[in-house]
């Protein structure tokens, strides 16, 4: 069995599903606590509601509406305050979001990290859509059961590296590494950059969690968040761009100004990524900055 796991759950509006994501959580025997973090949300989420009113290893706080990022720093403070000096900083601390399922091959993800000397984990996922379609979301073929090369490989588009279900030394958060709230969607291939510049990634194909998809683009990676998506990927290229990582974030900013310009999204989030597009000298393609010109043109641009 790996260290002891804390459990960070961010939750807004969740009553839907928090209650099953709550148990799927506490019935893994190497979970500590669960804190869950409700931002703001219209009916507060308890723990009874949570499904877990009888079992003390359940904390909720109650913050006002702030975004997953602030509610995640939220709970990792409340966490560390509460725990006395004595407690073992290599304990785990995973994220994890209030709607998914976590699964016992987890402990088996985390165990592996441990015997390669890791301090931090991402792992496969499978994602399952309300009609019960399932798709299982697996590292890329080089990156099987091994360390994350380098930090910059953190910026590998569309991978396994997502918040639900990234894991992490405590000692690391004891050191000051916080979400970044100015990035309201998508915020892991930052905070995962910056995890794997001070420790090593493990990179697992055991299958660590379900990720539930939902049908009106309600996931922050979907379409509807497009927008916020594009904004955050130019502060993280701001504040991380280098030439060891100029490939790899050309490669995810190509494909953000397509999705914009698919989608007919918000001309400020798309005039954001030609500006970087110009100041990185990266090439800049016309058909979608033509498509999204015309969309502004008759109006159909959100």
């Amino acid at each position: 069995m790996p260290d002891p796991l804390d459990v960070i759950m961010p939750a807004y509006n969740a009553q839907r599903w928090i209650a099953e994501a709550a148990r799927s959580v506490l019935a893994l025997p190497s979970v500590r606590s669960l804190t869950i973090a409700d931002d703001g949300s219209a009916e507060p989420i308890t723990p009874e509601s949570a499904g877990a009113d009888a079992d003390p290893r359940v904390t909720v706080l109650r913050r006002a509406n702030g975004g997953e990022a602030a509610a995640r720093n939220t709970a990792i403070d409340h966490l560390l305050a509460r725990t006395d000096a004595s407690d073992d900083d290599r304990s785990w601390v995973m994220f994890f979001d209030s709607d998914d399922l976590l699964l016992p091959s987890c402990s088996d993800a985390l165990a592996d990290a441990e015997r390669h000397g890791c301090g931090a984990c991402v792992g496969a996922r499978e994602a399952f859509a309300p009609d019960g379609r399932t798709e299982r979301l697996d590292p890329p073929d080089d990156l099987r059961d091994t360390r994350l090369p380098t930090a910059h490989d953190a910026f590998r588009y569309k991978q396994v590296f997502a918040s639900t279900g990234m894991t992490v030394r405590r000692s690391i958060l004891r050191s000051g590494e916080r979400w970044d709230e100015q990035i309201h969607t998508c915020p892991d291939i930052e905070l995962l950059h910056r995890f794997a510049l001070r420790t090593p990634v493990w990179v697992s194909t055991k299958t660590m969690l379900r990720y539930r998809t939902h049908d009106d683009g309600a996931n922050l990676s979907g379409s509807r968040h497009l927008a916020r998506r594009a904004l955050g990927f130019v502060r993280t290229v701001e504040l991380h761009a280098c030439p060891a990582n100029d490939a790899l974030l050309r490669e995810q900013a190509r494909w953000l100004i397509n999705q914009l310009s698919k989608h007919a999204q918000d001309a400020a989030a798309f005039d954001a990524l030609v500006r970087l597009h110009t100041a990185r000298g990266w090439p800049l393609h016309l058909k979608p900055v033509i498509r999204h010109r015309v969309r502004c043109a008759i109006g159909r641009v959100r």
